[in-house]
């Protein structure tokens, strides 16, 4: 009597209703396209504070190349508010943005170091391009390393392994790309691990910082007048400043399972209080996504 067909028919059905889903995720993942030129506008922002114990008024989170901006505080007070409040709309400081120097200084370490030390800074930021990827884990794991601060609301990637759903469906997430928001909600890191680990085909909502294509914005000498066009590291450049490659903490890459504790943290900072209140580690549980 020949077997029954009743479980190889089911599992070619799962193994093409798989395959269509793959496909289907790489189709809607591809239509992002590429970056529009809104990602990559690059100003600077020159803020002041009365004392160190004064917040900035935005929470900040370490991130591979510099710093990425969280939360805004509520608090019409703070330095970045009224910054914004004077400023253009084109030109305000936005949650998400990245900071790319502080006071001519580039690299986590040193950026931390100048935010938390001193009481003028001026910040190069920049916006991020921000798009979802669809991900259906179709049986293998979501294969992402993510790290995230104490109190942080995104998660950094910090690699991606190549047997992983990411890779089947040709999802366009990357080493140092950040995770902020899951299926459409955003919130702390708990909640977006949470959403991910529960859901079999999440949307992950992606802010990246891009390169420019051409030089950054013009400085302007003692007279006022534009010079040549220079880079981020020529604006608001302080006494020694650093450049990436000068600093130590600069060359912290995050990889997968790295983590850090309170005195071997990038930065070794102390943390703000208020608004800026963060832990200096980055996270002492990095975690490899299910």
């Amino acid at each position: 009597e020949p077997p029954p067909l009743a479980e190889p028919v089911q599992a070619l059905a799962v193994t093409v209703s798989e395959d269509a889903a793959k496909e289907d995720a790489a189709k809607e993942n591809a239509a992002k396209g590429s970056p529009p030129e809104a990602c990559m506008h690059t100003f600077k922002v020159e803020l002041n504070r009365d004392g160190d114990d004064v917040p900035w008024g935005f929470t900040r989170e370490l991130h591979t190349r510099g710093l990425h901006i969280g939360i805004l505080g509520q608090d019409g007070d703070g330095p970045v508010q009224a910054y914004n409040a004077a400023a253009a709309e084109g030109e305000r400081v936005c949650e998400n943005d990245f900071i790319v120097s502080v006071n001519g200084r580039r690299g986590p370490a040193a950026m931390q170091s100048s935010m938390t030390g001193e009481n003028k800074v001026c910040l190069v930021i920049r916006r991020p391009w921000i798009f979802d990827q669809l991900v259906p884990k179709t049986g293998k794991p979501l294969g992402i390393s993510i790290s995230h601060m104490s109190d942080g609301h995104s998660l950094h990637v910090d690699a991606v392994a190549e047997d992983s759903a990411v890779r089947a469906c040709d999802a366009d997430i990357v080493a140092g790309d950040r995770i902020i928001g899951v299926n459409g909600h955003r919130g702390p890191f708990q909640e977006l691990i949470k959403a991910i680990k529960l859901s079999e085909a999440p949307v992950l909502t992606i802010a990246r910082v891009v390169e420019p294509p051409s030089p950054e914005p013009e400085s302007e000498d003692a007279d006022g007048d534009s010079g040549e066009a220079s880079t981020d590291e020529d604006h608001c450049r302080s006494a020694g400043g650093d450049t990436l490659e000068d600093v130590d903490g600069a060359g912290w890459r995050p990889s997968a399972g790295e983590s850090f504790s309170d005195d071997e943290s990038p930065g070794g900072s102390p943390a703000d209080e208020g608004a800026e209140k963060m832990d200096s580690s980055e996270s002492a549980r990095s975690t490899d996504t299910e």
